[in-house]
């Protein structure tokens, strides 16, 4: 990644990510665009893998073995009080939102770290408390009410923080996955290939005017 200088170690079968400045990272999850497959259900119920230690490694898909038995594995890494998840753009990072999991910390689960009153910073700029229209891991399906949902095109939207859905002219929020539905508005058309497509905006501004594409997505303890 640009600007930063890695060297890795593997413990716990996962992938841990030691920078210069000390600061410990122990990824937990990527995943690519546009391989088809749905970011959500592969952080949910993906299959484990272990790839070594190094990052351009990594498969398409990879899922932390701390994820089967993520509260209890937390355990082993107590001096880690913040999950980030983050979009890449050619390998470098740019937006991400990071949670505070230290209070409540027997309590985390796979959905629940991703929480407005956990949110502790976001970039590339700080989207603030809310309010928000939605914002969570399993995000936002449209229909919700599944005996509608052959009669309108599917729109999910997970990893999702959003703070409005006024209209598609209006909308706005910091990030976002489209698993299906891309073409429900003009901004997200605008996607390249196929999902998952992960977007995000520059600047705290309408989609319309600071919508931009990465084509990684990963989480990680730091």
């Amino acid at each position: 990644m640009k600007n930063f200088c890695y060297f890795f170690v593997v413990c716990c079968c996962a992938i841990c990510i030691a920078e210069p400045t000390d600061d410990i990272r122990q990824l937990l999850f990527s995943i690519r665009s546009g391989v088809n497959v749905s970011p959500l259900q592969e952080w949910l119920h993906g299959r484990s893998q272990y790839y070594g230690s190094r990052l351009d490694a990594i498969p398409d898909v990879y899922r932390s073995s701390m994820l089967d038995d993520f509260n209890s594995r937390l355990k082993l890494f107590k001096s880690l009080n913040l999950i980030v998840v983050a979009m890449l753009k050619s390998e470098q990072i740019v937006a991400s939102a990071t949670f505070n999991i230290s209070d409540r910390r027997n309590q985390v689960d796979l959905v629940n770290w991703f929480a407005p009153d956990r949110l502790v910073d976001t970039k590339p700029f700080w989207i603030g408390k809310g309010p928000f229209i939605d914002f969570g891991v399993e995000g936002f399906q449209w229909p919700s009410d599944k005996q509608h949902r052959g009669d309108w095109a599917t729109i999910t939207r997970t990893f999702y923080i959003h703070k409005g859905h006024r209209t598609c002219q209006t909308d706005s929020g910091l990030m976002g996955v489209i698993e299906e539905g891309k073409e429900y508005c003009d901004w997200s058309d605008k996607a390249p290939g196929q999902p998952p497509i992960f977007y995000y905006a520059k600047n705290d501004a309408s989609y319309e005017s600071s919508l931009d594409f990465a084509d990684q997505l990963i989480v990680y303890l730091k």
